[in-house]
C-alpha cells in the first residue's frame, strides 16, 4: 500500500533517475512484489533518448534513443511501477535501517526501504565564449532534440565519440545539413564502423587536431571560431548550429550529500552488487562510470533491484561493501 498524506508518499523502492538504468530498475523491482517509484528531475529517458540511432542494442538492429525509452517506460508502468516526473530529489537521509527520506525541492517526502540511485549523467560543455550566450538559439547538445531546426543548413558538430559520429551522420544523411565536424584529435573514438561511416562521408568536412574558441552571433549562432591546436591557426567558419558531443559528467550532488565514496572522476564506487557504501543505497548506470552504455546501465539496473529487494527481505546482503 502507497501511503499519501500531506506530501507524504511510501514506497520499498525508490529510484532516482529514469533513464535506462532507472527504468530497468522499477521493471525488476515491481515484478519482484516492491512498491516502486521512479522520481525524475525532468522526464524519463535520460541522455539515452537524444541519441538519433542506436544500432548496438540487443534486439533492436536499428532503432532511436526516443523510441527505445518510451518502450522500456511502458513496460516499467506496465509492471506496476509509479512514474513521478517533473520532481528533483535535493536531498537524500538515511533515517534508520530500512528508513531512507528522499526530499524533493518542493519538500515532499518520499520514504522507502532501498534507494537506487541512477541519475546518470550530464552534458560536459566546451566552456568557451559565446555558449552559455546562445544556447538554445543555435548552440544545442542534443541532434535529435534540435536537429530537425537545422534541415539543409550549416552546423558544426563537436567531438570525436560515438555520439559525435551519430549526430553528423543524423544531421547529414537524416536532414541535408552541411556539417563541419571538429575534433580535437586526428582520430575518432568508439565504434570502427561508425569511425569509418564518417571518415568516408565526404559531405563531413572534418577539421582535425582543432577546438572551438568562440562561438559567434548576437541573437543566433552565425560562426564559430576553430584553432588547430599543433599550429595555433584560427579559422572562423560560418554555421546555424552548434552540436557539442564531448562527453559528460555524473550527476553526483545527492550522492555527495550521502558521503558516499566516490572515485577520482566523482562516479559512484559500487560492487558487483550495485551496493554503494551505504547501507541500503544501490547506483546503477552511468553514474557509476565505466562503459556508458545503454545495456550496461539496464544490466546494472536490474542487478541493483534484485540486490535491493534481496536486502529487503534479510536475504543476500553484506555489512561491508565498499
Amino acid at each position: 500500500m502507497v501511503i499519501v498524506l500531506s506530501g507524504f508518499f511510501e514506497y520499498d523502492i525508490i529510484i532516482v533517475g529514469g533513464g535506462a538504468a532507472g527504468l530497468s530498475a522499477a521493471i525488476y523491482s515491481a515484478r519482484y512484489g516492491m512498491k516502486t517509484a521512479i522520481i525524475e528531475e525532468k522526464v524519463t529517458g535520460g541522455l539515452s533518448s537524444t541519441s538519433p540511432l542506436i544500432e548496438n542494442y540487443p534486439g533492436f538492429k536499428a532503432i532511436s534513443g526516443m523510441d527505445l525509452m518510451d518502450k522500456m517506460r511502458e513496460h516499467a508502468e506496465t509492471a506496476g511501477a509509479k512514474i513521478i516526473e517533473i520532481t528533483k530529489i535535493v536531498d537524500i537521509t538515511i533515517e534508520k535501517k530500512y528508513r531512507i527520506k528522499c526530499t524533493s525541492e518542493n519538500e515532499e517526502q518520499y520514504y522507502c526501504k532501498a534507494c537506487i540511485l541512477a541519475m546518470g549523467t550530464k552534458h560536459r560543455k566546451l566552456n568557451v565564449l559565446g555558449e552559455e550566450k546562445l544556447a538554445g538559439r543555435g548552440v544545442s547538445y542534443c541532434s535529435t532534440c534540435d536537429g530537425p531546426f537545422f534541415k539543409n543548413k550549416k552546423v558544426a558538430v563537436v567531438g570525436g565519440s560515438n555520439n559525435a559520429c551519430l549526430s553528423a551522420r543524423y544531421l547529414n544523411e537524416n536532414l541535408e545539413a552541411v556539417v563541419n565536424l571538429v575534433h580535437r584529435r586526428r582520430e575518432l573514438r568508439g565504434e570502427e564502423f561508425l569511425k569509418e561511416a564518417v571518415k568516408s562521408n565526404p559531405n563531413i568536412k572534418k577539421y582535425w587536431d582543432s577546438v572551438i574558441q568562440e562561438i559567434k552571433g548576437q541573437d543566433s549562432v552565425q560562426s564559430i571560431v576553430i584553432r588547430n591546436v599543433k599550429t595555433n591557426e584560427l579559422q572562423e567558419i560560418p554555421v546555424d548550429g552548434v552540436f557539442i558531443n564531448i562527453g559528460e559528467i555524473p550527476q553526483n550532488e545527492l550522492a555527495k550529500k550521502l558521503g558516499l565514496k566516490l572515485d577520482d572522476e566523482g562516479y559512484i564506487l559500487v560492487n558487483r552488487r550495485q551496493e554503494t557504501s551505504k547501507d541500503g543505497i544501490y547506483a546503477a548506470g552511468d553514474i557509476t562510470g565505466g562503459f556508458l552504455q545503454i545495456s550496461v546501465g539496464v544490466g546494472e539496473g536490474a542487478t541493483a533491484a534484485v540486490n535491493a529487494f534481496l536486502y529487503i527481505q534479510g536475504g543476500w546482503y553484506s555489512e561491508s561493501k565498499i
